[in-house]
């Protein structure tokens, strides 16, 4: 029996304890991030285990329920508790649970194992015994505190339980469907492109991009064309009017696209000058593209004129080719969205767990309205030692933080605009342009994004540019990495690295640099007095305990070390 086999078993099993027990309620999977939904996962959990909770409560730090029952793939079953993340859940647990229950401490967790590998069995216990212990104790803390001391384990709604079960029987049903049906409607990915006469572009062409390709990186130095590789898909995707000047700059524009879909027969199409540019809808199901400058967003506060604009065929790309162009807003959408009567909550909590888990140090997001009418997103901080900081409105946070959320939350109203029928983000799909991903962000923020982005957008094609190494190391699997090079006698070409991208994985950030993607000679016109001085360990730890050696080795008497083992 594999892992997914469990969790169709547990997931009947456990709708037909609901059916005999109103208030049983449980948490299945909320998200289909990494598609995880559709290959049956419906459960949090990997291929070794699942996990499945009763109540209300997540370990912000870990992401998993803090109260769960747990089922290996092999049939094992214990109870796991884990409040790491919250003093008041670890001083409830202690003194409500740990006793009752019979928990073993295992750090940072709680455990109670149940014997044997008949889960179903151990399952009916835990029903039978300790899931009214927990239940009760829940229940009790609230009337102790006459609910005003609000513990953040809790009952799960009604509500909210149809709708997690509605999803899962979505996916279950009705998905293979619907996937048929929408790979039909449009192509979502690019297999292959050739541009001629754009900017500094004579010709220059990728081909055979492998059809699960999620990720094409572009690097290569300043002014070499990367940008305007970028543009020139942009303008033939989307069907973008180029202005009287452009076009005469780029006489003869020619973009060649083989586009293809998750089943649908490749289409190919060609975009030559200004043709065909009355079109409304791009080529790709989804679509958007992104520039350097990602900070020009007014959450909440766009004029009517300024959205109209936004939402408009040219706002599409205005972030791509100009420096004011504003980005789309959450709290603009959520507006927009509640006046049309459509149910927010279905895609609330998918856009909350994507920038949750996207940002670094932020640990809850919040939607709420300002005086009852005005949509506002809140954000709570963590302080170096992970403790809560006040929530804050977006024009608080840093210009890292601010440049992520502004481009996210215009990805997700122009996505969702673009395919209406979807909830689930994991179910968008399409192609995004990114110009300069790295910009902004610190170095572990860099290889984070990337990783969340992969997570998040399984069906999405991600084309960016970047000058740092680290966006690399979070590269998935089947990504294609291009360096960009310029000169005189061949103009703009790409030259796909096949070698790198097999060995990325087990590359550092320092190997990746001196790599055929940077070419970056850090030796390069150094004196043989600095080369001399030079740190060469492989990491700054290291360096301090060898200068400290050496500062130790230093006072010893000299009869043992002479002071002549020091010279320079």
């Amino acid at each position: 029996m594999t892992i997914v086999d469990i969790h169709d078993e547990l997931f009947e099993f456990l709708i037909k304890k609901n059916m005999e027990q109103e208030d049983l309620f449980f948490r299945p999977r909320k998200t289909n991030r990494s598609n995880k939904l559709t290959d049956g996962y419906w459960f949090l959990g990997n291929d070794d285990y699942l996990t499945v909770g009763f109540w209300k409560g997540v370990n912000w730090i870990t992401k998993a329920p803090n109260i769960a029952f747990m089922i290996s793939s092999t049939g094992e079953s214990w109870v796991h508790v884990n409040t790491s993340d919250s003093e008041k859940k670890t001083s409830f647990v202690e003194m409500y649970l740990k006793k009752q229950l019979g928990l073993s401490p295992s750090s940072p967790s709680y455990i109670k194992k149940f014997e044997g590998k008949n889960w179903k069995k151990n399952l009916e216990e835990f029903l039978s015994f300790d899931w009214y212990i927990i239940d009760t104790a829940i229940k009790d803390y609230y009337l102790r505190n006459n609910f005003d001391d609000k513990l953040p384990i809790g009952l799960i709604d009604l509500y909210e339980f149809e709708d997690d079960i509605e999803k899962i029987n979505y996916y279950r049903n009705d998905k293979k469907s619907f996937d048929v049906k929408f790979s039909n409607i449009a192509p979502s990915k690019i297999q292959s492109f050739q541009i001629s006469n754009y900017g500094p572009i004579d010709c220059c062409n990728l081909k055979d991009i492998p059809v699960n390709t999620q990720w094409i990186f572009l690097t290569g130095e300043n002014g070499v064309g990367k940008t305007s590789i970028l543009k020139a898909l942009a303008t033939s995707i989307g069907h973008r009017k180029m202005n009287e000047i452009e076009s005469k700059e780029n006489k003869k524009f020619k973009v060649e696209l083989n586009l293809t879909g998750k089943t649908k027969d490749n289409i190919e199409v060609i975009r030559k000058d200004n043709i065909g540019t009355s079109k409304r809808k791009p080529y790709t199901v989804g679509f958007a593209a992104y520039g350097p400058m990602r900070l020009q967003t007014l959450y909440g506060a766009l004029s009517p004129n300024q959205l109209k604009n936004a939402k408009s065929k040219s706002g599409t790309f205005r972030s791509l080719f100009n420096n004011d162009g504003y980005l789309l807003d959450l709290e603009s959408e959520f507006q927009n969205w509640k006046d049309k009567g459509i149910d927010i909550s279905k895609r609330e909590n998918e856009i909350k767990e994507l920038l949750e888990s996207i940002m670094l140090n932020i640990r809850e997001v919040g939607f709420t309205y300002r005086s009852g009418k005005t949509p506002i997103t809140l954000f709570s901080e963590i302080d170096s030692n992970g403790e809560l900081l006040h929530s804050v409105t977006i024009d608080k946070l840093s210009s890292g933080y601010l440049s992520i959320v502004a481009m996210m939350s215009d990805m997700i109203v122009r996505l969702y605009q673009q395919q209406p029928e979807i909830y689930d983000i994991a179910d968008l799909r399409g192609v995004v342009l990114i110009d300069e991903i790295d910009i902004h962000l610190h170095p572990k923020f860099q290889k984070h994004f990337v990783e969340q982005l992969t997570e998040a957008f399984p069906n999405v094609q991600f084309i960016v540019t970047t000058h740092s190494a680290i966006p690399l190391l979070g590269a998935p699997e089947n990504s294609v990495f291009c360096v960009i090079t310029r000169n005189a006698s061949d103009g703009v070409k790409i030259a796909r690295l096949k070698k790198l991208e097999n060995e990325i994985k087990y590359l550092t950030p320092n190997t990746i640099l001196t790599s055929d993607i940077f070419d970056f000679d850090f030796f390069e016109d150094m004196s043989d007095e600095a080369f001399e001085k030079l740190y060469i360990e492989d990491n700054y730890d290291e360096v301090k305990w060898n200068k400290e050696v050496d500062q130790r080795l230093r006072k010893l008497d000299t009869d043992i070390f002479p002071q002549d083992l020091f010279k320079e």
